[in-house]
């Protein structure tokens, strides 16, 4: 080999060392940067979780059932009505509910059920009217019955039982039997006839039974609603007499 060709060897492999330097050099960077961004990731999701966490602790403070957010409603109809104005036992399980997209109403209607509630639809001569009267939600036409179904509070469970309704009751899609008590969850579907709406259970009875009583301003009669010409709430009979949970209308 010339001398020549063993310069421009060397010159060869002294460019190829300072190649692998360079490419040394720039990986380090590479991984570096690499590491910061994966940090700041991870900064920013423990931010995101800590005001997630913050959040929910919030909710779960204001103390509504389960630590849910704090429903639409502003007042709660007593039903049935009959016990309105009465001071309840605390032994009295009571129900604070909601129904949701009972259109064309846009707002939940807030109910207290401290007792069975007939849910239904009043007619002129109707003799046993409905506890919870769904006229204003356009009841007759998607097919309700006068005495549709009724709601049954218990310590444990809030039950919906359809009273042999002409057009069927039904729990998230599937139909309840006649005289069949199904147990509510908080977000159900309803369905009475082609009537839906979605149940919210807001609070329900404690293991003591002793729960937070509604100021008279939160708390109003459903007479009183319905003097008041608000259509967005439905109305209820203050008719203390009942009929058997059986029959067609």
């Amino acid at each position: 080999m010339s001398s020549d060709d063993r310069k421009t060897d060397r010159l060869d492999r002294q460019e190829i060392e300072k190649s692998r330097k360079a490419q040394g050099r720039k990986s380090a960077v590479e991984e570096e940067e690499e590491r910061l961004i994966k940090a700041a990731r991870a900064h920013k999701a423990q931010e995101s979780t800590a005001k997630l966490n913050q959040k929910n602790d919030l909710l779960i403070a204001q103390g509504l059932a389960f630590g849910r957010k704090i429903g639409g409603a502003t007042q709660y109809i007593r039903l049935p009505a009959r016990l309105a104005g009465r001071e309840l036992p605390d032994n009295v399980p009571v129900w604070r509910i909601e129904l949701h997209e009972l259109k064309p109403v846009t707002e939940p209607l807030g109910l207290e059920i401290v007792g069975d509630v007939v849910i239904g639809r009043r007619t002129g001569g109707t003799e046993f009217p409905p506890d919870l009267d769904l006229s204003p939600y356009d009841a007759a036409r998607h097919g309700v019955s006068r005495r549709h179904a009724l709601l049954r509070p218990t310590r444990n469970n809030l039950y919906l039982i359809d009273l042999d309704s002409t057009n069927g009751t039904a729990r998230n899609a599937i139909t309840l039997g006649p005289g069949v008590a199904q147990a509510l969850k908080h977000n159900d579907t309803i369905a009475l006839g082609s009537l839906t709406f979605t149940v919210k259970i807001i609070e329900k009875p404690s293991a003591s039974h002793r729960q937070t009583r509604l100021t008279p301003q939160q708390r109003i009669r459903p007479e009183e609603r319905t003097a008041s010409g608000d259509g967005r709430a439905a109305s209820a009979s203050s008719n203390s007499k009942e009929k058997p949970l059986s029959g067609r209308e």
